[in-house]
């Protein structure tokens, strides 16, 4: 797995949830590279076989994405954009790639897998949770996360 993150905090939340690889690619891009040149680097010039836009913006990120997704490849899309992205489809033609959008766990009772997974434990959500407040507290939750370092919080009723 092969991560890109902006905040430290995060990226150290990415390796406890099991990236192999993460990269800010701020620090790349000082260093004259680019996050398609770094999976292409990691996956020794095969690309990712699936590549997921959780940040919400896709119209600055899908251009990498597309730079670095294997023939057969696909992009699943899940984070909500205020812009309109522009595709250009010829990559997707050629290389038999997919683009699929998700909302998350509503519809088709995917949600429900999910829960399965966790259940039985082959799935650890737990480790993404760095923050927890009591009901009486939420407020400062909600304020917290507009800092954007932490992976989810839980309020305790």
């Amino acid at each position: 797995m092969i991560a890109f993150e902006l905040i430290k905090s995060r990226m150290e939340l990415a390796k406890k949830m099991g990236a192999d690889y993460v990269f800010d690619p701020d620090e790349l891009k000082e260093k004259g590279s680019s996050p398609s040149e770094e999976v292409l680097r990691v996956t020794n010039g095969q690309g990712a076989d699936l590549e997921v836009e959780a940040a919400g913006d896709p119209v600055r990120i899908f251009p990498e994405m597309v730079g670095s997704l294997a023939i057969k490849g696909k992009i699943v899309q899940i984070g909500r954009a205020a812009e309109r992205l522009n595709m250009y489809l010829e990559p997707f033609l050629v290389g038999g790639r997919y683009f699929l959008g998700s909302i998350g766990h509503s519809g088709h009772g995917t949600f429900g897998y999910v829960v399965r997974l966790m259940a039985s434990g082959k799935i650890d959500m737990t480790k993404i949770i760095t923050s927890r407040f009591n009901l009486e507290n939420a407020v400062d939750g909600i304020v917290e996360l507009r800092s954007r370092e932490d992976g989810k919080i839980t309020v305790k009723m």
